[in-house]
């Protein structure tokens, strides 16, 4: 991907996937009131996500980093955001059942990873290594906390 302001409309177009996540994150925290802190932590912790893909673009400007071409498909990325978007709308449709929120959010997380959309950088700038590893940790961290909730089975 040659174009820097193509390659700049991506990382924003991820880091709305994320606040989009943490949207959906919001909703949970006000339908389980229960679990408002759990919900509002992770949601706080996808906005800053975003924060930080933004800061990617700083690096994209300067040329130390680029998009991978041969990782990158701009039809797989409106694919996530479509998705993301459906899960948004599923979000809003769950009534009272906590179980199927955290399987929301478990789907989304997993997704995240399996779909490697973190992947699609290159470059051996360390802030942008420090910050694709510490987006990759934070969300294996959400789906372990996800999944330990789940577990429990006392939701």
């Amino acid at each position: 991907m040659r174009n820097q302001d193509d390659q700049i409309k991506v990382v924003e177009a991820m880091a709305k996937r994320e606040e989009m996540i943490g949207q959906i994150y919001t909703i949970f925290a006000k339908k389980f009131p229960e679990h408002k802190n759990f919900w509002t932590q992770i949601a706080k912790e996808e906005d800053e996500h975003a924060r930080l893909l933004r800061t990617i673009t700083i690096n994209i400007m300067e040329g130390s980093l680029s998009l991978t071409e041969e990782r990158f498909e701009k039809e797989r990325l409106a694919y996530s955001m479509d998705y993301i978007q459906d899960r948004l709308a599923s979000a809003e449709n769950v009534e009272g059942n906590m179980t199927d929120a955290l399987k929301i959010a478990l789907d989304i997380e997993d997704s995240l990873v399996e779909k490697g959309f973190l992947k699609i950088f290159k470059g051996d700038a360390p802030r942008l290594k420090e910050i694709l590893n510490s987006l990759i940790l934070a969300t294996e961290v959400h789906r372990e906390r996800i999944r330990a909730i789940l577990a429990k089975g006392k939701i």
